[in-house]
């Protein structure tokens, strides 16, 4: 055992509450609305567009010097406009899907109804943590699912900023 294990083990005691916690939640609504879903990446879209600046400048730290200009063209805007895309499409991305049923099953009908699988896990690696963090987060939510990341130990800045409870 090393001096580093207790940490590890206090990281996964926690990891797993969240987890039983995010598992509950789905349990308790399972199948949000498409509102509900929008309200979601709203609240994403938000977080994003009101700590553009902080976000860069956590970034900024993660890399010990890398230009504003270069993560808000490469990292925000883009998951900006991912979590824009994904708010006008939730809708029409629920609807069932009708299938053609072979000719043995006439009468019958078929369509692919599409449902939420529960609580996401997304790892995060280092070298784009923001829009590697939000491209599948705003897929897992779009797709009524909850979601925790972790992020990378090199992220460590950028990391309570994307923490629900902002410590890292």
């Amino acid at each position: 055992m090393n001096a580093r294990t207790p940490a590890i083990n206090r990281g996964l005691t926690e990891l797993e509450d969240i987890f039983q916690s995010q598992r509950k939640a789905f349990r308790h609504a399972p199948n949000p609305t498409a509102r509900e879903r929008r309200d979601h990446l709203g609240a994403l879209y938000r977080m994003l567009v009101e700590n553009i600046d902080a976000i860069a400048a956590a970034i900024d730290a993660d890399f010990g010097h890398r230009s504003s200009h270069e993560t808000k063209l490469l990292e925000l805007f883009p998951s900006i406009q991912a979590v824009r895309h994904a708010r006008s499409k939730v809708a029409k991305w629920m609807r069932p899907e009708r299938k053609p049923t072979s000719i043995w099953f006439f009468p019958g009908r078929a369509k692919v109804v599409k449902q939420p699988l529960g609580v996401v896990g997304i790892i995060v690696p280092w070298n784009y943590p923001l829009y590697l963090a939000i491209g599948p987060l705003t897929s897992a939510l779009s797709a009524g699912n909850r979601a925790i990341f972790k992020m990378s130990e090199l992220s460590r800045p950028t990391f309570p900023l994307m923490s629900p409870r902002g410590e890292s």
